[in-house]
């Protein structure tokens, strides 16, 4: 008897989404995300890609699942204050790992190697680190020990 399994990934399709989104990085929304995911995503072993933004930050979702081309809903955690979207799919998934976007990133992504695995455009660069800079950025003043008032 010949029987077909399904994939993990298969068997969760209940949300549809372009799993070929990150294929090729050829626009600035494109780029946008892939730099919003290494800086504040997450994927999982079981071919997850994940996003969790505090409310108020809650459009990059939106604009995530538009963009993936899902209706997916949205997870509301610690009494509302933060909302998540999970996609599983194999595909967006194994694309993510060429980029060197992998589980527990955190501790070693490099992002000039994304960059380069990605063969970004140059012109892509600047959504690219925008992207980043949402996901993990801020801009603080430093005054050294022996200048603080």
């Amino acid at each position: 008897m010949d029987v077909k399994t399904r994939s993990n990934s298969f068997s969760h399709t209940q949300y549809p989404c372009n799993e070929h989104y990150f294929d090729t990085i050829n626009s600035y929304n494109k780029a946008y995300l892939l730099g919003f995911i290494c800086a504040d995503g997450w994927t999982t072993e079981r071919n997850e890609i994940g996003i969790c933004v505090k409310k108020d930050d809650q459009d990059i979702i939106t604009f995530f699942k538009k963009e993936l081309e899902s209706d997916k809903p949205v997870y509301y955690k610690n009494d509302g204050e933060a909302v998540e979207i999970r996609i599983q799919n194999q595909n967006l998934y194994n694309k993510l790992k060429e980029y060197s976007i992998i589980p527990n990133k955190s501790l070693c992504l490099n992002i000039e190697k994304v960059i380069s695995l990605v063969n970004l455009d140059s012109k892509y660069l600047p959504a690219f680190l925008l992207g980043y800079f949402d996901g993990d950025g801020g801009i603080y003043e430093y005054a050294p020990p022996d200048k603080v008032p």
